[in-house]
């Protein structure tokens, strides 16, 4: 590898990398004023929408430059055909040739949430067995804020609305006394023999504060773990 990517191209194509990649998936035209740095800051694998093939989660999050055009976009998996060329454009709009369309979409919150998303996890929040998605935002008013989505009511949806308008919000977790709550979104898959759903980490960017919130059901914002200390 050339450590000096920028000298070394695919081919005539400089927009590709150096090493030829199956596919390669381009942000949409303008998003972000024209700042392409952050398109697909976060990617993200995993069974969202409950037919068989991994789903791709990709983030744009372009921080005190274009906060409106900052977004979780989900493309359903289970389709070669979806991926018919090396290089496809992400579009918002009908797809021509050589673009994609996401299957679903959610950006921040309609009134604040300039670091959203700021981190993402997948974790089966209710317990049906499909993962849903747990989205950060480090600064969302005077809160740091975590939002479960319900993946399967995500899939049924088709505007691009604000993720406290969004249908599948279960619950938001809200954390104000932490440097940047939230910064840091894991999961950790049933970890009790009796649990029907995962648990989420989060960790605030300065590492003082880490909290695991057990998914159930009924999300509450109650912490079992804090700060390194088990409580089961």
């Amino acid at each position: 590898l050339n450590d000096r990517w920028w000298d070394t191209v695919n081919g005539d194509d400089e927009t590709l990398p150096s090493i030829k990649s199956d596919v390669a998936i381009f942000g949409p035209a303008g998003d972000g004023s024209g700042v392409g740095t952050s398109f697909c800051s976060i990617v993200k694998t995993g069974e969202i929408d409950g037919v068989a093939g991994a789903d791709l989660v990709i983030s744009s999050n372009y921080w005190g430059i274009c906060s409106d055009c900052n977004r979780v976009r989900v493309i359903n998996g289970g389709s070669k055909g979806k991926f018919s060329q090396q290089k496809i454009n992400l579009v918002d709009v009908a797809p021509g040739a050589g673009e994609i369309k996401p299957d679903f979409m959610v950006k921040k919150h309609s009134v604040h949430g300039l670091y959203f998303p700021t981190s993402i996890t997948l974790a089966d929040v209710n317990g049906d067995g499909q993962k849903d998605l747990a989205v950060s935002d480090c600064f969302a008013g005077s809160n740091s804020e975590i939002y479960l989505l319900d993946a399967t009511k995500l899939t049924q949806q088709n505007s691009d609305v604000g993720v406290d308008q969004s249908g599948a919000l279960m619950d938001t977790v809200q954390y104000s006394n932490a440097d940047m709550f939230g910064f840091k979104l894991n999961t950790i898959t049933k970890p009790n023999e009796n649990d029907s759903a995962d648990w989420i980490v989060s960790t605030a960017y300065s590492g003082s504060i880490s909290a695991v919130y057990k998914a159930t059901s009924n999300p509450t914002n109650d912490p079992v773990i804090s700060a390194g200390i088990i409580d089961q």
